[in-house]
């Protein structure tokens, strides 16, 4: 089993991707800004959903769905990613600021993992 974390600052606040390889899964936990927490879980397969869940009121299935497919596309197992990024009146600029940091940090990951 592998473990490592990939972290960013964006706006003041970290935001932080803890990984863990294991022979047949990745699991991912995705949280940060001014309040980390469990907004979004999405479960990929070869590419396709095996299962999400997005809180109500959450916006985080967009982040978690991306980073699930993308790595299930490149690596032979399952992925679950649990993702929570919060930061309070974010703006629309703020919010593509913070998604690219993500999208950043992801090829990162596939850099590391591969």
């Amino acid at each position: 089993m592998q473990q490592y974390k990939v972290q960013r600052q964006v706006y003041g606040y970290d935001i932080e991707a803890c990984i863990t390889k294991m022979d047949r899964d990745i699991h991912i936990l995705l949280t940060g800004g001014c309040l980390p927490h469990t907004g979004a879980v999405s479960i990929f397969e070869e590419g396709k959903e095996a299962g999400a869940i997005q809180l109500r009121g959450h916006k985080d299935g967009v982040v978690s769905s991306r980073w699930a497919k993308e790595l299930s596309e490149i690596f032979p197992c399952r992925v679950t990613v649990v993702c929570g990024i919060h930061y309070d009146n974010a703006s629309g600029r703020m919010l593509q600021e913070i998604v690219g940091q993500t999208e950043d940090m992801l090829q990162e990951v596939i850099k590391n993992l591969g």
